[in-house]
């Protein structure tokens, strides 16, 4: 097994970083890995399970959007619409590097949305959503509430864990119908979602499961935060996942 980094451009050419995990043999499946808005591809979860599916047989790529982690860019034009852009980007050097026939992607929390928009218009073979988006048009005002969206559209920015993000974001998300993508979406669906989230209400993931016309599976983690970074929660994230993405890839 191995693991490479490399960089290759996103959305308006700008330079993205990520680490491609390939395992011992050739790789049939390859997946895709999408992390938090605020996180990036180092986060706990992201390299636990890029590094659980090498060791079952699969490729993985996990890669920084714009502006964070080691990919260029800011925030100021953080959107939903420009992440898909970046994972667009990001799932054909997977395909290029890879080889892989079937390729699947996870996605976390806005990373989740992204992911779902991806399987909903891409020939992938298999998605999984931890914490993901369900209502884009109520993101914002759940993570910083009344008064600050009232500021962020005055002052057409918000500094967000010490980074200026901007207003951008609140009106890509209006426009993006994530319910109609479920919909959409005709591959193995795994969705994983902790019962006491406080900033992506479990009733996203009821939403999303029944746009889906219950093709989805629906596991609820009880007492989980949006994190899913406890022991337990941690574990069954990562085991779910892999188990997943073994039986729907190959």
């Amino acid at each position: 097994m191995g693991e490479e980094a490399f960089s290759f451009p996103g959305a308006g050419g700008v330079e993205l970083r990520g680490v491609l995990h390939l395992p011992a043999g050739r790789a049939a499946s390859a997946v895709l890995l999408c992390h938090g808005m605020l996180s990036s591809k180092d986060g706990t979860k992201q390299v636990a399970l890029a590094r659980a599916l090498c060791e079952q047989g699969q490729a993985a790529l996990r890669f920084d959007f714009q502006g964070r982690g080691e990919s260029g860019g800011d925030l100021l034009g953080l959107s939903l619409t420009r992440e898909l852009l970046d994972a667009r980007a990001a799932l054909a050097e997977l395909r290029r590097r890879a080889g892989a026939g079937r390729v699947g992607v996870v996605g976390s929390s806005l990373g989740g949305a992204v992911g779902l928009l991806l399987a909903a218009e891409q020939p992938v073979h298999a998605l999984v959503t931890w914490a993901g988006v369900g209502r884009a048009d109520l993101l914002a005002e759940r993570v910083v509430g009344r008064e600050a969206l009232a500021r962020w559209a005055r002052d057409g920015v918000l500094v967000l864990e010490g980074a200026p993000v901007g207003y951008g974001l609140v009106e890509d998300g209006r426009r993006v119908d994530l319910p109609a993508a479920a919909a959409r979406v005709r591959c193995p669906w795994l969705i994983l979602h902790g019962e006491a989230d406080p900033v992506v209400p479990l009733a996203d993931a009821r939403l999303l499961h029944q746009a889906s016309g219950g093709r989805a599976e629906l596991e609820v983690l009880p007492g989980g935060d949006h994190q899913l970074v406890a022991p337990a929660h941690l574990a069954r994230v990562l085991a779910r996942t892999a188990a997943f993405l073994r039986d729907a890839l190959g």
